[in-house]
């Protein structure tokens, strides 16, 4: 098993990552990690119609995650691991698996106190801790909107 990718995007799979990240990379499978997703029929069936038909989709809780990971559950497969939130890379994290390296292109804070990355990144305070905790742990993040521009420090925007 290959993990391609890990991204945080709150829309998921749409015509950015279809046509863009995938066209780039070349999964097998698209991994979902959100722990509300199981929870949400409409936001599935949206997704399995999103997904291209040549590549697998697996939508998982952040602990299913990682024990399949442990598992090596994907053998021989090439993965791209999509989150919608920081707080999936977190619960990752607590489970057992420290990834090196998280890819943001879209998140969007819409409360009063959001503090402005760039056009596609607004994050809260408690958003900003948790990047602050989890690069602590050796975790590096960038932002990149598309596969072939330029990887931007996050740690450095912030600060």
């Amino acid at each position: 098993m290959e993990i391609l990718c890990i991204r945080i995007d709150e829309r998921l799979i749409h015509a950015q990552v279809t046509l863009n990240w995938i066209n780039e990379l070349k999964p097998d499978r698209i991994v979902i990690v959100d722990d509300n997703i199981l929870a949400d029929d409409f936001q599935r069936t949206a997704l399995k119609l999103s997904c291209p038909k040549d590549i697998k989709l697996t939508m998982l809780e952040s602990q299913n995650l990682v024990s399949r990971l442990s598992e090596n559950f994907f053998q021989d497969e090439k993965i791209f691991l999509l989150c919608k939130g920081i707080k999936a890379i977190k619960r990752m994290v607590k489970y057992g698996y420290i990834p090196n390296e998280v890819i943001i292109g879209n998140l969007h804070y819409l409360e009063d106190d959001k503090i402005k990355i760039n056009d596609h990144i607004s994050i809260s305070p408690e958003q900003k801790q948790n990047l602050l905790e989890l690069h602590d742990k050796g975790i590096k993040f960038y932002y990149q909107l598309l596969s072939q521009d330029e990887k931007e420090d996050i740690i450095k925007l912030i600060n």
